[in-house]
Order: C-alpha cells, then sequence, then structure tokens
C-alpha cells in the first residue's frame, strides 16, 4: 500500500501497468483467480524476464531461487533489491550489481519476518508486540547493516554473511541455547512457566 506496484508475475506470467496496480485489486483477484490474476488484471503483458529487468526503484525477487545470474544481471535497472526469496541470486550477481551501486540486500534478512513472527507467535508473543520488534529492532538492524556495508565499501550480502557465520560459529561454541532457556522451555512445555511469562522471556532475548 505505500508503494507503486509497476510489474508483477506469476508461474502463470507477467504484467505491467506504469501508472500502477492497486494493493486491493491485486488482492481481490488473487482471492479470484490465483496465478491466473496476471491474466485478469488490466496491463501490459511482459515476460518474466523482463519484470527483472524493469525500470523501478525497487525489485523484489519472489520466488525462484538464483533469479538474478551473468545471464539478466546487467538488466537490473533498479536501486535496490530486496528479495522475498531464498537465495535469490548467484555470487557473481551480488559482486556485478554492488560495482553497479545496485544496494542488494539478502534474502535470509529480508524475508526472515515470516519465521521469526511464527517462533515469537509460538512461544505466546502478541502481534502488536512482534510488529513493535519489526517496526523498531528489525529496521534498526537493516539500517546498522546497510550503514556498515557503506562504511566497508562492500555488499550488504557479504556483510550479513560474515556476522551470520561469526554468530553461527559463537553459538555452536556454546552448544546453542542457554542453559536457563533451555530449562525454561521445558517448563513451559511441561505447562509449569505461565504463557506470559514466557513470552516477555522469549521477545527480551529476541
Amino acid at each position: 500500500e505505500h508503494y507503486r506496484i509497476v510489474a508483477l508475475s506469476t508461474i502463470r506470467g507477467a504484467v505491467a501497468r506504469r501508472e500502477g496496480f492497486g494493493a486491493t485489486e491485486l488482492v481481490t483477484l488473487r482471492s479470484q483467480y490465483g496465478d491466473d490474476l496476471v491474466n485478469h488484471v488490466e496491463g501490459n503483458r511482459i515476460t518474466m524476464e523482463e519484470v527483472l529487468n524493469a525500470d523501478v526503484d525497487i525489485l523484489v525477487p519472489a520466488a525462484r531461487i538464483l533469479a538474478l545470474h551473468s545471464g539478466n544481471m546487467n538488466q537490473v535497472r533498479a536501486r535496490f533489491v530486496v528479495p522475498a526469496a531464498n537465495a535469490p541470486y548467484t555470487g557473481e550477481a551480488v559482486e556485478a550489481l554492488h560495482l553497479r551501486g545496485v544496494v542488494c540486500l539478502p534474502g535470509f534478512v529480508t524475508n526472515s519476518g515470516g519465521v521469526f513472527a511464527s517462533g515469537l507467535s509460538d512461544s505466546g508473543v502478541g502481534v502488536e508486540q512482534i510488529e513493535n520488534i519489526v517496526s523498531r529492532q528489525y529496521r534498526a538492524a537493516v539500517a546498522a547493516l546497510l550503514a556498515r556495508s557503506r562504511e566497508l565499501g562492500r555488499s550488504p550480502v557479504h556483510v550479513a554473511e560474515s556476522v551470520a557465520l561469526v554468530r553461527l560459529a559463537a553459538a555452536r561454541e556454546c552448544g546453542g541455547e542457554p542453559r536457563r532457556i533451555k530449562a525454561l522451555k521445558k517448563l513451559y512445555r511441561r505447562g509449569l512457566v505461565p504463557r506470559r511469562v514466557y513470552a516477555t522471556v522469549v521477545a527480551a532475548r529476541f
């Protein structure tokens, strides 16, 4: 709702409309036609590859892995690539786009919301609190990633991967979750810790 969506694709095809598609319009057509919505919305029929090459500010690869590769990386015209897909780039594409000044965010950062939101929700954290974490802490983390990327002159993808690998190694070294968290989780699953208390601890630790 905050952006003008000018091109989109599904497994059924792709369509573009320079003046943009309304969010409500797309949601309604999706509920009626599923992936075939692209053939029921007013616009210019284009190829799926043309969606990746569209003249846009933000490109959102949202399905296939390695959608951006040596064969199409030089045609990308977006200023920012913000994936909703896993592993949307080849390493070569990340480097080439970074050298051209295209900001590529790592998919494991930008599409992690579904995982961490459902995890927090399953632990009893309320929707309002989850949205607060997203709007404040998560945005701050992404802003810090972009700032660090500029400081180092490296792609945000490489900066985030470096941080993730260091944290993964540290987690392995200490055996994953702290003992007190593991103990609390066991007690919660046995019904010995109130959901509200457990949710407060989980949210604070997150």
